[in-house]
């Protein structure tokens, strides 16, 4: 599929336009802002081709914010690691995500 992009690669980029154009937000405001960028950027993506002709990758559930605690760095840095885990449903799917360190 010459000349069309990935909607990885589209998503990214427009995501990264509004890290910059929403610095001045507090810590949550900004999370909260990205996750609906996020969501509206790989709709848009997805929507403008950015893949297959017939698009079996659907996006299963919201774009989530994998949160880390003072406690799960304190944990990490105690124990040699930490975990957390997100879970993504919808579509009669269900996924989770396990995220170690």
């Amino acid at each position: 599929m010459r000349g069309r992009k990935s909607v990885r690669t589209t998503v990214q980029g427009i995501v990264t336009g509004n890290i910059f154009s929403n610095l001045a937000l507090d810590r949550d405001s900004l999370a909260r802002a990205l996750t609906g960028v996020m969501d509206a950027a790989i709709g848009a993506a997805r929507g403008a081709g950015s893949t297959f002709a017939f698009n079996f990758d659907d996006q299963i559930g919201g774009t989530q914010e994998l949160h880390i605690t003072a406690i799960d760095i304190d944990r990490a840095s105690r124990n040699g690691s930490t975990s957390r885990n997100l879970t993504f449903s919808g579509d009669d799917a269900f996924y989770q995500v396990f995220f170690h360190n």
